[in-house]
């Protein structure tokens, strides 16, 4: 759970890579079993990170750090670092944030953290507001302001309004056995001009998520996962009439069912409904328009090979309803069509919480070999 503020590349690149059909199917069975550290409102220190190759000449990387150091006994005054390298429905991105937090007790805390850049005109700053209790309940909210303290220095971009991404996020744990967590990422409309490209951007984008996790038994759990995006996003040349619009709305469902087998082994059981509606223009440099909904079904076993290593065979089916729109000429192309998968990851665990897997696929829709993928998984 991370604020998802304004960045210029959305307007003036978009989604340099392009969905196709088997898009998403790969990026679950990469990221079934991805950790929970970076989606709590107040995550753990961790090194997380899962690279593979989706397509011939593009990698899917989704990695995260992040660091906490005391600078006093008392614990009232840290050094954070975190970074964030992945993508969403705009491309990929990288978030590399510093800062200092403040400790005033009861579970508070204060923090100053900036994505720091080489260019100066392009640091965000991001004061935070945390608090958590020893039961695990916590609250997060945060500012972004994007570019916000060199912004005049800029040759290229000028902001006719300032931009700015609101973010709150919380978790309760009603009971032992429940945990409710959810999130909500809002940044009114913004305004960028950009002289050399004789071209004016308007962008603003809402998205949030709610999510439940019981436990039924000792050893079985159930999840349940919903998200929602709306972005709205204009063109316009600033030395004639043309002018350009586009629409994204994007939602998805997701459980998960975890079972207990025997005293060494799980099973998985679960599915997700993923909707991505994209109408309009193709705005800045962006590629393509995808309209599609995508059913996915998954089951799995976990099965230990040895004290330290464990296989995790899983199996995904997927049917994909949906199309897209590619270029200027707005050539259409298919998406229909059923899919499946099975990742074959094995997991070594030599202690201490981490975990290194490798994770190779296998097509079954079209008997090849569906590309490999590496997780690397350090508790700090």
């Amino acid at each position: 759970m991370e604020p998802q503020p304004f960045r210029q590349e959305r307007v003036l690149q978009g989604r340099t890579f392009q969905y196709n059909d088997e898009s998403f199917i790969q990026r679950n069975s990469f990221t079934a079993r991805a950790s929970e550290f970076h989606a709590a409102p107040v995550p753990r220190d961790h090194i997380e990170g899962t690279g593979g190759s989706t397509r011939t000449r593009e990698l899917f990387l989704d990695a995260s750090v992040k660091v906490t150091r005391q600078f006093d006994d008392e614990g009232t005054l840290d050094f954070q670092y975190r970074f964030r390298r992945s993508e969403d429905f705009d491309g990929r991105y990288t978030r590399n944030l510093i800062g200092i937090g403040v400790h005033p007790g009861g579970g508070f805390q204060a923090r100053l953290m900036a994505d720091v850049r080489g260019d100066k005109s392009r640091i965000d700053l991001q004061p935070e507001l945390g608090w958590q209790d020893d039961a695990g309940n916590a609250a997060r909210f945060a500012v972004v302001l994007p570019e916000y303290l060199f912004n005049s220095k800029q040759d290229e971009g000028q902001y006719l309004s300032e931009p700015i991404t609101l973010f709150s996020a919380g978790e309760w744990h009603p009971s032992s056995d429940s945990t409710l967590r959810g999130y909500i990422s809002a940044s009114p409309e913004t305004e960028l001009e950009i002289p050399s490209l004789e071209r004016r951007f308007r962008d603003e984008s809402l998205q949030g998520g709610a999510s439940i996790q019981y436990r039924l038994s000792e050893r079985s759990r159930l999840r349940w996962l919903t998200e929602g995006l709306a972005t709205n996003r204009h063109e316009n040349a600033t030395t004639s009439n043309r002018s350009a619009t586009m629409e994204r709305r994007a939602w998805r469902s997701r459980i998960a069912l975890t079972l207990g087998g025997d005293p060494v082994s799980q099973w998985r059981l679960g599915g997700e409904f993923l909707s991505l509606s994209e109408k309009g223009a193709l705005i800045g440099g962006a590629q393509q328009l995808s309209s599609r909904d995508e059913h996915l079904v998954f089951a799995g076993l976990t099965a230990p090979l040895s004290a330290d290593w464990h296989f995790a065979p899983e199996l995904f089916v997927s049917h994909v309803d949906g199309e897209s729109i590619q270029g200027i000429d707005r050539r259409r192309t298919d998406h229909d069509g059923t899919y499946a998968k099975v990742s074959l990851p094995f997991t070594w665990s030599p202690g201490n919480g981490a975990q290194l897997t490798l994770n190779p696929t296998v097509e079954l829709h079209s008997a090849a070999f569906g590309g490999g993928n590496l997780r690397v998984r350090i508790p700090l």
